[in-house]
């Protein structure tokens, strides 16, 4: 059973757990309290910098969003597909076709990446990019994410969604069947998944190569089977197969929003 507690800050808490544990847990945690004066400031570099995993066990399961300024999305769209299958261009051409008040872009490896650079003296920026750059720490990237999310499965999510006010949501990078668990059990009736898919040939073509502990990691790998996607988009470069399959799928989230009119 779910219970929650609004700070008078306007901060809810929220776990499946008995409301009055979670009040006495509340006046006592530090970190909590530490959280919701980062989500109350809007910090979002701050946010991304505070380990909630790596607090006492007790904090771990726990969603903290603020309130104030931020509207219950009406649609979000988790989007996942192999390296090089082109899931940046995909979401951002979908963005296109919405106002910037309307339509969200989410990406789970920022948190990741700034939280990663910021441990190891990296440049955050530059592992932004796709560069030779990322790719040279690509493989301990991974494996310090799989740590994190090991010891608390929705750590970036609860990052990315903080302060959205836009109705739709699109995550372009969800990569384990953990993301998808964590969105549906939040935003279950909203949700809507979308695998990109693109051939080996066409992967290769965009300058992908077979690298060992990147491409077989679960990273990787954890979503290629046992996931019933609700959309399939083949991204092999025909613009104008690419262009129908969009359309179906803008038609689809204007269809939704519209039955909120």
């Amino acid at each position: 059973m779910r219970s929650s507690c609004v700070t008078p800050s306007g901060v809810t808490v929220t776990r499946r757990r008995d409301s009055k544990w979670l009040l006495r847990w509340l006046s006592q945690t530090d970190a909590v309290k530490r959280l919701v004066e980062l989500v109350e400031g809007g910090d979002i570099k701050q946010l991304a910098r505070f380990r909630l995993a790596e607090c006492d066990s007790e904090c771990s399961g726990y969603t903290v969003g603020a309130v104030r300024g931020m509207g219950e999305p009406r649609l979000v769209l988790l989007f996942s597909g192999k390296r090089k299958s082109g899931k940046d261009h995909v979401t951002n051409s979908l963005q296109l076709r919405f106002s910037s008040d309307t339509c969200s872009v989410l990406r789970l490896s920022g948190p990741l990446k700034e939280q990663f650079a910021l441990e190891r003296g990296l440049d955050y920026e530059r592992l932004l990019g796709a560069t030779g750059y990322k790719e040279e720490f690509r493989a301990d990237m991974i494996r310090w994410g799989e740590e994190k999310r090991r010891r608390d499965p929705g750590f970036f999510c609860r990052i990315i969604v903080q302060r959205v006010s836009q109705p739709v949501w699109i995550i372009s990078d969800a990569r384990r069947k953990s993301d998808i668990d964590w969105f549906r059990s939040e935003y279950g009736a909203v949700l809507q998944t979308v695998r990109v898919e693109a051939s080996e040939e066409t992967r290769e073509a965009r300058g992908w190569v077979y690298t060992p502990e990147v491409d077989d990691a679960e990273s990787e790998c954890d979503l290629d089977q046992g996931v019933d996607f609700d959309w399939i988009i083949s991204n092999d470069g025909e613009n104008s197969s690419l262009e129908e399959q969009l359309n179906k799928l803008t038609d689809f989230i204007y269809s939704k929003l519209d039955e909120f009119k």
